[in-house]
């Protein structure tokens, strides 16, 4: 198994919980859970933190769309290795996520909820910042740019 996806389910497994725990937005009545619901809200989250609504929906858009063409779940599709950059430092993403105010997890969860019936990526199943140039950036595959993130359907 990659060493990079053992690291972050072994992060997920011992952190997230005390995160859940630690914040009242991701507290399910005392009883810490780590689904596959709480991975995507957390990638919404590292991902397009500070973006509007919009961004952040795309975001999860992009997270169920990969899912659905590939047969698998969402946070499998988050976790997959060097597919959401958020996850490619576990330390990194730790840190983040401790940082996270209330009403950055209650608009990633909203975000998340919102992205089962929202269109706004228009069926985009990638995305990057303009910063970088990944390799399968297409210009003619472009379908939107939503704030800090350009959406491509592949």
């Amino acid at each position: 198994m990659n060493t990079r996806l053992v690291l972050t389910l072994v992060w997920l497994l011992v952190w997230s919980p005390r995160l859940e725990a630690s914040n009242p937005v991701t507290s399910s009545g005392g009883q810490n859970r780590v689904g596959c619901e709480e991975v995507a809200v957390q990638t919404i989250l590292l991902e397009a933190r500070g973006e509007a609504h919009q961004g952040q929906t795309s975001i999860g858009e992009v997270l169920r769309t990969r899912a659905r063409q590939r047969g698998t779940t969402p946070c499998q599709e988050a976790l997959r290795p060097y597919q959401f950059s958020a996850w490619n430092n576990p330390a990194v993403a730790h840190k983040v996520l401790r940082r996270a105010t209330a009403n950055e997890w209650a608009a990633a969860r909203a975000a998340w909820a919102e992205s089962a019936h929202s269109e706004y990526s228009r069926g985009a199943n990638h995305y990057h910042n303009p910063s970088v140039k990944p390799s399968w950036a297409d210009p003619k595959r472009k379908v939107i740019t939503i704030g800090r993130h350009i959406f491509y359907r592949l």
